[in-house]
């Protein structure tokens, strides 16, 4: 029963190689090979960077012999990367897969269940921490000479690195469960927690960078303090360089750890795993609905749907936090702008150019917020509910289109006035500004419904599939990019010839153009291909 479960969860991890999400369907071969070499291409990108590190890092430590720390440090930021990689995939396959209920439903105890769900848990981590250690591991075998000893260490620890990273994402993905065992349904609280490891990510990705850079002029501070504070970290380098004393220590304390991390996590396994599969009694409550006009009704609907799904919020909205944060920051370091705008040459056109370089910086934050984007694909089989309501479809594109403009505007007009203010900008052209971003944010809401209805995807078996690869969403977030980099270049060009004011005279006048050549021509065509769509 053991090697079936384990099979069963290999399947399942390895399932998107051959069955594509966006469709349902398996891969043909040419699509398989493809997504393989992809895949392969995006690992030897990446591990160049690693490589050139170590030999970078590694040259002056191999001088000083002090082989295990480069070995030790490589081992830590593998450590990381597999943990950050593999923590909430470790949440979604441990505690939250869809037939856990039916499994232990069944004859098999929690333990052989909880240890068939950690091997899939296992060679995650194995991918994404030998990301790291295995172009690590080539750069250290360039710098010493080569002995059985260090080709057949390195390697090994290949594996018990990722055992370690494997206990890790155990415990924290064990975290992850009991907070959405606690806020079960509330989006919100889903979506703050992803932000806070996300940005936990960024702080520890900049610290990590600059301690690298002062590594190899602080070798011998940096040796004690791995050796006091990250002792079993520093025995994994000695490990590697080949102490088989020090590897000896290691693998067993791994394997131990792994051993408890099962023992503790099985005896609650079950609880666990049902708390977060929203089973027990809920509360009837009594609700009193106001009646209301279609069009509010749809984008109240809207609003509920995109505020219940925090992958959709995650991923297709993150303007609406680095709109207010680049002008918490532009705040912060107001005395900076100010005192760089006053060294400015006298006769530097900035004060001609900066109002459309503002507005078209703003522009490719809202491109980030590529909301609409994938809206009608995310009705999926429930198409059918929207086309039998007796409302116009044009009302039900109306609807997720002020979705994402309100959305948008709540974040534009704060952002556009402080970012105005703090460059001293005169208040009619920030006013201008304003109305040009709002207009922007229109078109680019309009142009990726329409976008989403021309490659329409109502069969896929996972959301993320339309949220994070739809074409919808890839062409509204480059194309939005390129028109703000465009945008960025008429101000630089165009705004010292013809002045600010016309410059975003003219530019306000062709978005008007464009957005009701879409509200006239391309939206009713939409919405009538939409009526037959499914």
């Amino acid at each position: 029963m053991l090697r079936v479960l384990i099979r069963k969860q290999l399947l399942e991890l390895f399932k998107s190689l051959i069955i594509n999400p966006k469709t349902g369907r398996r891969r043909s071969g040419w699509g398989l090979l493809s997504f393989v070499a992809l895949l392969m291409a995006l690992f030897a990108g990446l591990g160049v960077l690693f490589l050139n590190t170590t030999i970078g890092l590694g040259s002056a430590m191999v001088e000083l012999g002090l082989d295990w720390l480069l070995l030790s440090v490589m081992a830590l930021v593998a450590m990381t990367m597999g943990l950050f990689g593999s923590v909430f995939n470790t949440f979604s396959s441990l505690y939250l897969p869809k037939d856990n209920e039916f499994l232990m439903s069944l004859p098999i105890s929690s333990l052989k269940l909880l240890f068939a769900r950690f091997i899939g848990v296992y060679v995650m981590s194995l991918l994404y921490s030998a990301w790291v250690w295995i172009p690590a591991v080539i750069g250290y075998w360039t710098l010493v000479p080569l002995s059985a000893a260090s080709v057949l260490c390195p390697i090994l620890m290949t594996f018990v690195i990722a055992l370690v990273v494997s206990v890790l994402s155990c415990v924290l993905g064990w975290v992850v469960a009991k907070i959405a065992s606690k806020a079960k349904g509330h989006s919100l609280v889903t979506m703050v927690v992803s932000l806070t490891g996300i940005a936990l990510y960024y702080v520890i990705y900049f610290w990590a960078v600059e301690k690298l850079e002062n590594l190899g002029q602080n070798a011998g501070e940096v040796a004690s303090f791995m050796q006091q504070w990250f002792r079993y970290v520093s025995l994994m380098g000695r490990a590697a360089q080949g102490d088989f004393g020090a590897f000896a220590t290691v693998v067993a304390v791994g394997v131990a750890l792994t051993a408890v991390c099962l023992w503790v996590l099985s005896r609650n396994y079950g609880k666990l795993v049902l708390q977060n599969a929203h089973v027990g009694r809920t509360a009837s409550k009594s609700y009193t609905f106001a009646s209301t006009d279609s069009g509010t009704a749809l984008l109240k609907r809207e609003f509920v749907r995109f505020g219940a799904n925090p992958t959709w919020m995650l991923n297709c909205a993150l303007g609406l936090i680095l709109m207010p944060a680049g002008a918490i920051f532009a705040l912060v370091k107001a005395a900076d702008v100010q005192a760089f705008m006053a060294e400015a040459p006298a006769d530097a056109p900035v004060m001609t150019v900066l109002p459309v370089v503002v507005a078209g910086f703003i522009c490719m934050l809202v491109s980030t917020d590529d909301i609409a984007a994938p809206s009608v694909s995310l009705e999926g089989k429930n198409l059918w509910i929207v086309q039998t309501l007796p409302v116009d479809m044009r009302e039900v594109l109306l609807a997720k289109e002020r979705m994402a403009v309100l959305l948008n505007v709540a974040a534009i007009m704060p952002t556009t006035i402080i970012l105005g203010i703090v460059f001293g900008i005169p208040a009619n052209q920030i006013v201008m500004m304003l109305a040009f971003v709002i207009l922007f944010a229109c078109v680019m809401t309009d142009a990726a419904l329409i976008l989403d209805i021309s490659h329409l995807n109502l069969n896929w078996t996972e959301e993320v599939a339309v949220i994070k690869s739809g074409v919808s969403v890839a062409v509204a977030l480059f194309g939005g990019w390129i028109l703000s980099a465009a945008i960025v270049a008429v101000g630089i060009f165009a705004s010292p010839r013809l002045g600010t004011e016309i410059t975003l005279d003219i530019m306000i006048a062709v978005l008007v153009v464009v957005s009701l050549a879409m509200k006239h021509w391309l939206m009713p065509r939409a919405a009538k291909a939409l009526s037959y769509a499914g």
